[in-house]
Formats: C-alpha cells, sequence, structure tokens
C-alpha cells in the first residue's frame, strides 16, 4: 500500500513546469494517469475494507418497533459504531483525495501546456 505522503513525494518530483517537448509532455502526462489509477485503487481498498466492518457493525439491526431500554441502547451502540467506522474511514481517504485533486489539477496543467505547445 502506498501512503499518501509516497504519492505527495512522486508528484513533487515531477516538475511539469520544466518539461518541454511532445515527448517528455507524453511521459508525464502517462506517469500522471498511472498515478491517478493508483490512488483511486488505494481509496476504493480502504472504502471497501471500511464497508465489510460497516456492514458488520449493522448486521443485527431491527427494523420492528423497539420494545426496550435496553434495545434502544444496543441500537444507538451499534449506530456510534457505524458512524465511528464511517469517520474513520473517511478520515483515511481524505488524504489521498487531496493527492488525487492535485494529480487532476496536474494533469490539467500539462493538457493545457500541450495544447498551447
Amino acid at each position: 500500500m502506498t501512503t499518501p505522503a509516497q504519492f505527495e513525494h512522486r508528484l513533487a518530483e515531477m516538475n511539469i513546469d520544466t518539461l518541454t517537448g511532445s515527448e517528455a509532455l507524453q511521459a508525464a502526462e502517462d506517469e500522471l494517469r498511472l498515478m491517478e489509477q493508483d490512488i483511486q485503487r488505494e481509496i476504493r481498498v480502504i472504502q471497501l475494507q471500511y464497508q465489510s466492518r460497516i456492514t458488520g457493525a449493522n448486521r443485527g439491526g431491527s427494523s420492528q418497533v423497539l420494545v426496550s431500554n435496553r434495545q434502544a441502547a444496543s441500537e444507538r451502540r451499534r449506530a456510534d459504531q457505524v458512524e465511528k467506522l464511517e469517520a474513520e474511514r473517511d478520515g483515511k481517504v481524505q488524504p489521498y483525495q487531496q493527492v488525487l485533486d492535485a494529480v487532476v489539477e496536474r494533469l490539467r496543467a500539462l493538457e493545457s501546456k500541450r495544447g498551447s505547445a
């Protein structure tokens, strides 16, 4: 698994502003597209890992009217657990999403540079 910091480092190493020539620009675009796919894959893996945990936390929920305070407390604990897992998942996905946004922005800059070249 590649960390967001590793992706950021790879992105920082790519200095698009100094690239010239259509071959160099194409190579940079290809590398950025691969990085974009890798980041999307990492995000999907995290989402899938948490989805199974969230489904497990939700299991046993009842659509029937709660008949006791104990059941209500159990349902609240289950909802709290699901909320906690979703927040944890979102916290792990967010750094990847930020790097993904930076990669997409670089791709746009590169495409405009290629268009003007």
